[in-house]
Parts: structure tokens; C-alpha cells; sequence
């Protein structure tokens, strides 16, 4: 949303951890501890891989600091002893317990971080309390849901008390989203670069998938289609507010072969 402000003394401090201080009560002040990074649903099958990638990139980096948080200490203890067992510095990641469902459990977990990555579906079922505690306790946030429908929600809720506070909420940093936004910014980029001629729209389509389905996916899925808002799925601005609503047709844009693409790009 907001680019997040370098004067921020938090954002300077690049030491293992820093201790800040916040009032409680009629006044009293609590000593807190607070890490650079959360790596929220550590367990799931994404927050696993996000845990052995940041292991493998920052284990050895006492500049930057990792917890692991989620609701299941013994499986997150699994997580920590398995991936500790190639990068010995993630048995000294702390864990940070909590219930997605609990308000209280959410702020203080995110109390005491600096940037939340969750990986805990279905979003639109577990997330709304983590984002409105990073929101309201000045904490940046990233996630890899794809459920647009719980991105908007986001943004009518969230957009304005986030640029108020220089903080970045960034949704849809997964696999569903992340080769299609890179992909069609190459695609654009490579067209106006070639052609000198703007784009108007882009069509992504996927020939194949390897791998299976995670758990979280499955479930996200089911959420999505016991809450199914057709009018939302068909609105494809749903995300740009002040752009009409366009529904897609079977003949719209020029179809170009392979072959066409290759030759443009190569």
C-alpha cells in the first residue's frame, strides 16, 4: 500500500533483537521483545517451505531475526527439529503461540514482530484478526492467499489506516499469484519494448500443473465455494476501484500460437 518510512527507528535497527517498551493498564510499561520476522502457520505445508528458505537464506545472517508462530506447539517443535537439522540456527527461532480465532492471542503475537509472512488458509477464515492487529499495532504484513474476494475486503477496510501509518499490507505473494503478476509484467514490458505499442489487456493461461494440492489449498477452495459471490468472480476489477466491471467473453483479445510467443520473446 504505503512505502513503509525509513525514519522509522524500528525499521533502522538491524540488531538480533531490540526490546521496546508499550503501556498497559493505568499507565505501566511492559518490556517486549521484538523479532524482524514472523513466519506465521510455520507448520502448513507453505509455511514449512518458508521456513527451510529463509533457513538456507538468513540462518547464518544475525542481522535479521525469525520466529515461528502457529497454534500447535508440538508440530511446530516437528518443524523446527527438522529443518534445524540442515540449518542448526532455526533451533533458536523462538515460537510464538496463538489462535487465529482469538484477537487477544493475535495481538500479541504480532506485538512482537516487525513484519507478519502468513501462510495460514483459508485467509478470508483466519486472517481478518492477524491483518487488524499488524494494522492497528503498526506492524507490515505479507500473505500468499489468492482469494481476491478476502484481498478486497482488505483494501475497503484497511488502505487508508495503512498509508496513514506508512505500513504495507501485501497480499497474494504465493504461487497462484506471483507467476502471473511477474509473467504479465515481462509480457508488457517485452511488448512496449518491441512493438512500442501499450497494452491493453493480457490473458494468462496455465497448460500444465506438477505437484499436488496442499491441505490449505483444498480448504481454501471449499471456503470459496460455501461463500461463492458470483458477481465478484465475474467483476474482473474487482481489485481497481474506478474501473468498470468487464465481463470476458470466448472471443475477446487476438489469440496468438506458441510458436508467435517464443519467436516475440527469443
Amino acid at each position: 500500500m504505503a512505502q513503509t518510512n525509513s525514519d522509522d527507528p524500528k525499521k533502522k535497527n538491524k540488531n538480533k533483537f531490540v526490546i521496546k517498551t508499550r503501556s498497559v493498564g493505568s499507565g505501566l510499561l511492559l518490556l517486549t521483545m521484538v523479532y524482524d520476522v514472523l513466519i506465521w502457520g510455520a507448520t502448513g505445508f507453505t509455511g514449512a517451505l518458508v521456513v527451510e528458505y529463509a533457513a538456507q537464506r538468513y540462518g547464518s545472517d544475525s542481522s535479521v531475526s525469525f520466529a515461528l508462530g502457529g497454534r500447535n506447539q508440538a508440530k511446530l517443535a516437528e518443524v523446527k527439529a527438522s529443518v534445524g537439522a540442515a540449518y542448526p540456527a532455526v533451533l533458536k527461532w523462538p515460537v510464538l503461540m496463538g489462535d487465529s480465532d482469538r484477537q487477544e492471542d493475535m495481538d500479541a503475537v504480532v506485538s512482537k514482530v516487525r513484519v507478519v509472512a502468513a501462510c495460514v488458509g483459508p485467509f478470508a477464515k483466519y486472517g481478518a484478526k492477524l491483518v487488524d492487529a499488524c494494522v492497528r499495532l503498526g506492524v507490515d504484513y505479507v500473505d500468499i492467499t489468492g482469494e481476491y474476494t478476502f484481498v478486497k475486503t482488505l483494501v475497503d477496510k484497511y488502505h487508508n489506516q495503512a498509508m496513514l501509518k506508512n505500513l504495507l499490507i501485501v497480499p497474494c505473494c504465493g504461487f497462484d499469484c506471483v507467476p502471473s503478476d511477474v509473467a504479465a509484467y515481462l509480457a508488457e514490458k517485452t511488448l512496449e519494448e518491441k512493438l512500442h505499442r501499450e497494452v491493453d489487456y493480457i490473458y494468462t493461461s496455465v497448460d500444465k500443473l506438477d505437484g499436488t494440492v496442499s491441505g490449505g489449498t483444498l480448504a481454501t477452495i471449499g471456503n470459496e465455494m460455501k461463500s461463492l459471490d458470483v458477481g465478484s468472480l465475474r467483476n474482473y476489477w474487482l481489485l481497481a476501484p474506478g474501473r468498470k466491471p468487464r465481463q470476458a467473453t470466448i472471443n475477446d483479445g487476438e489469440w496468438v500460437n506458441k510458436k508467435s510467443i517464443i519467436k516475440l520473446f527469443f
